[in-house]
């Protein structure tokens, strides 16, 4: 989880006499077998071998650089995306939520005369180009959207919330270590910064 990576620095200044090495690729990490003390996950609940906390829920939203909101007229009246370029992201959770551009469009009542917007997968990056708008998740456009590089022009109103949730993750076979409790304690505490911030900023209270 991109947020969490980047709030590292202040897990090591919290608690320095825990040596943490995270494995931040896609591969599955069996708990129960040992291969992680704990995780965190985005998907449905599993079975009785894990014991999972729940952080929060995440969404996705429209996002662009500043520059190319104003350049379009982009805002929180704008009804008609005819012409714009529309990007969308690639998520791999499977959850349902999850939409493309013309359900999202008919759902909000929003116009586009073009034909159906591709699937051009996209991202982040696409965003921060100025290529257009781009659908992307949350979680790994906060930051950009905090410093301002990158703005929700159409507001609140578009942002879909998952119904997949973020957990801490953890074999119920085991007790959790000092260290263990050390790294919930913290990603607790920081899941209370990032919902204030993040529900701020996206202008929808998020949980």
């Amino acid at each position: 989880m991109s947020v969490t990576v980047k709030r590292l620095p202040a897990f090591y200044g919290a608690c320095p006499q825990v040596e943490v090495e995270f494995d931040l690729g896609d591969r599955f990490v069996d708990l129960v077998r040992g291969e992680a003390d704990i995780a965190v996950r985005v998907g449905q609940p599993g079975g009785s071998e894990l014991k999972r906390e729940h952080l929060f829920l995440g969404g996705m939203l429209p996002l662009c650089t500043p520059e190319f909101a104003k350049t379009h007229g982009l805002d929180e009246t704008t009804r008609d995306l005819t012409g714009i370029p529309l990007f969308r992201y690639s998520p791999t959770s499977g959850d349902p939520a999850i939409v493309g551009w013309a359900e999202l469009l008919e759902r909000h009542g929003i116009r586009r005369e073009d034909p159906a917007p591709p699937n051009r997968v996209a991202g982040t990056r696409a965003a921060l180009s100025g290529h257009g708008l781009v659908l992307c998740g949350l979680v790994s456009s906060f930051a950009e959207l905090r410093s301002g590089r990158l703005v929700a022009p159409l507001g609140p109103r578009l942002y879909t919330k998952y119904s997949f949730p973020y957990a801490l993750v953890w074999s119920a076979g085991r007790s959790l270590t000092p260290a263990m409790r050390s790294f919930r304690g913290w990603i607790l505490r920081e899941r209370e910064v990032f919902l204030r911030e993040a529900s701020e900023l996206v202008g929808v209270e998020l949980n």
